[in-house]
């Protein structure tokens, strides 16, 4: 057999649900009033919905209290 007649690949099935679920996000939206999504981040570091990549802005709590102290300072080490 030649190039010629070799087939090209078949596309890959739809999925069957996929209208379903589309129909089902949309009914979603309407139940709730809404009328338009929110767009996700961009990959643009110069856009205003940019992605946060810096690890110093995604810690909005950097200093957390010491676990099992007591409010007076002291180590709690027992159940009790």
């Amino acid at each position: 057999m030649g190039l010629a007649s070799a087939q090209p690949p078949s596309a890959p099935a739809a999925d069957p649900n996929a209208w379903a679920t589309a129909q089902d996000h949309a009914n979603m939206l309407a139940q709730l009033g809404i009328t338009q999504l929110r767009p996700g981040p961009s990959g643009r570091t110069d856009a205003p919905n940019a992605a946060n990549y810096d690890p110093a802005k995604g810690n909005p709590f950097p200093d957390l209290p010491e676990l099992l102290v007591a409010k007076n300072g002291t180590k709690i080490t027992t159940a009790d």
